[in-house]
């Protein structure tokens, strides 16, 4: 087989259920980090420092991955070593996360990507906003089988969705509940706010509570972090 050329991988892929409904392989970690990874510069604020990120790096915590991949922190420290030996990446650490290089970026990426993003993000914005009809047409659709079962069962979430919301904004907070270990009588405030906010702005909040060292305050940080971005502080 003569492996050259590329295949386009879109990143809404990472939306997708499929591409993180079980534990990651090695490879499939490693096209993760491709798609996570910025495609222009970018500064956020993260635990109140301000992050710089280049083109093709991304801003994540061992402890972030090891819950997206579902592993634990040692593999993914293991892998990110692996990755730098093989100058795949080039990774460093500071006291709130990890910059994550990833090598020949542009190789892996079409050259025309910058000059189409308008037309990409214009597309995304309709295929969203189709996703959102269909997500409303759908609330009483049971066909999809539910995964959920024993997640539900330790929460106390009954089988059927929750009233007025679909099943996949269900899973997308059962998810963060089980990832932040949310008890279960704040499961409620959750359901609402997958509901309310744009998918972006959850990972988002996610993303920062997550990192935080102390399990006991993801709870009070994911909302933080969702309302400074509601109110367009951050």
């Amino acid at each position: 087989m003569n492996n050259t050329g590329w295949i386009s991988l879109h990143r809404s892929l990472l939306d997708n259920d499929l591409w993180t409904e079980s534990k990651f392989t090695r490879a499939q970690a490693w096209i993760d980090l491709l798609l996570l990874a910025n495609r222009k510069p970018n500064t956020f604020i993260l635990r109140g420092i301000e992050i710089h990120i280049e083109r093709g790096q991304i801003a994540r915590s061992v402890v972030s991955l090891a819950n997206r991949w579902q592993w634990n922190e040692r593999t993914v420290s293991n892998f990110l070593k692996m990755l730098n030996r093989s100058k795949m990446i080039q990774s460093k650490t500071n006291n709130v996360c990890t910059i994550i290089t990833i090598c020949k970026y542009n190789t892996y990426q079409n050259n025309t990507e910058q000059s189409t993003e308008q037309n990409t993000e214009q597309t995304q914005s309709r295929v969203q906003t189709n996703n959102k009809d269909n997500k409303e047409d759908n609330i009483n659709n049971n066909e999809n089988p539910d995964e959920f079962s024993e997640i539900k069962k330790e929460l106390g979430i009954p089988e059927k969705p929750v009233k007025g919301i679909t099943q996949e904004f269900q899973n997308e907070a059962i998810r963060i509940i089980k990832a932040l270990d949310i008890p279960p009588e704040r499961k409620s405030a959750y359901f609402k706010a997958v509901k309310d906010y744009p998918r972006n702005t959850i990972l988002s909040s996610y993303s920062f509570a997550i990192d935080h060292p102390n399990p006991e305050a993801r709870d009070k940080m994911f909302f933080w972090k969702l309302n400074k971005i509601k109110n367009g502080t951050t």
